[in-house]
């Protein structure tokens, strides 16, 4: 999925986002500060503090994120793992 970090985000609350989808996000959020801090001249602002203040609450909410899209992975492959298994049972009888 294409989009601004805003976009990405509240497809957050309509369904789980992929590891693509994360990746994206934190790649504005990422590219959002690299252009600030690199800036001809870097003048600090009253909200940095709050956009600091989200962007670390935005990456643990995506480590926890990736963290439950890993997990479930892992689950499937061994479902999946499972059921060869057993299919090879099957086949030496």
């Amino acid at each position: 999925m294409e989009g601004t970090t805003t976009e990405v985000i509240l497809k957050m609350t309509e369904q789980a986002l992929t590891r693509g989808e994360l990746l994206i996000a934190v790649g504005n959020i990422l590219r959002t500060m690299g252009l600030r801090l690199s800036a001809e001249r870097f003048q600090p602002s009253m909200v940095d503090s709050e956009f600091l203040a989200y962007c670390r609450a935005f990456t643990q909410l995506a480590t926890a994120s990736n963290a439950i899209l890993r997990d479930a992975e892992l689950a499937e492959i061994l479902e999946r793992l499972e059921a060869l298994e057993e299919e090879g049972r099957h086949a030496r009888k």
